[in-house]
């Protein structure tokens, strides 16, 4: 890999530290990228799933970071790889309203040796002011000064998506953490219509002087082909 052009090299370190993403994302971050020899090469792989066209390390590429001691996401399955860059995406656009990522909790491995996968089950961030002042309302704003807090943000594309079963059950396991985050639990889909109904009825059953129990990201996927 020691003859890549300045801008291969740099999309490699993109993909070495956050993981597969969508060419879309690739072309925000490395302008006039060209991943062509490296698919050419087995350097990279892409894959076209429900998500759009998602650009990954080759299994080849992973072996060679491991063998040389660098860090990787492990991610070589389609799905998987989906997942990743979808979650990178709502990481993205949480940033933009100027939420902080404080750590990533990830999937055990089904070994005894009891190691981490490279699948991320949840990312805990860091809120801005604007959502503490939205939680806190009115009321009591002149009481006290919000906390600062750490919501969980749950987000999958595969399978369609978070259905409402999974929903349910992740607002109830953290129904308690809502008063010590001072927000509601994140959820990503691509599509949130399904949820609608089941949102509402959140909204309607929740104390009233109590924030909002689920904050829903869409982040719908491309036309086909992109």
């Amino acid at each position: 890999m020691d003859d890549l052009t300045p801008s291969e090299q740099h999309l490699l370190k993109l993909l070495a530290y956050y993981g597969p993403l969508t060419t879309r994302r690739i072309i925000r971050l490395n302008p006039k990228p060209n991943w062509r020899r490296l698919l050419t090469r087995r350097i990279v792989v892409e894959h076209c799933t429900a998500y759009g066209r998602v650009i990954a390390p080759s299994r080849e590429t992973y072996d060679a970071f491991r063998k040389a001691g660098k860090e990787m996401p492990y991610l070589i399955a389609p799905g998987s790889a989906a997942d990743r860059a979808f979650q990178m995406d709502a990481i993205w656009s949480l940033q933009d309203q100027g939420y902080e990522v404080s750590r990533a909790e990830y999937k055990g491995s089904r070994h005894r040796n009891g190691k981490k996968t490279s699948q991320v089950l949840y990312v805990e961030l860091r809120t801005p002011q604007a959502a503490r002042e939205a939680w806190a309302g009115p009321i009591y704003e002149h009481f006290w000064r919000p906390a600062r807090g750490y919501p969980y943000l749950y987000a999958s594309v595969a399978n369609g998506g978070l259905k409402v079963s999974q929903v349910r059950k992740l607002v109830s396991s953290h129904k308690m953490d809502r008063s010590t985050w001072q927000h509601p639990l994140i959820i990503a889909v691509p599509n949130a219509e399904p949820l609608r109904a089941y949102h509402r009825q959140l909204e309607a059953k929740r104390e009233h002087l109590s924030g909002p129990m689920l904050q829903i990201i869409e982040l719908p996927p491309p036309p086909e082909g992109e």
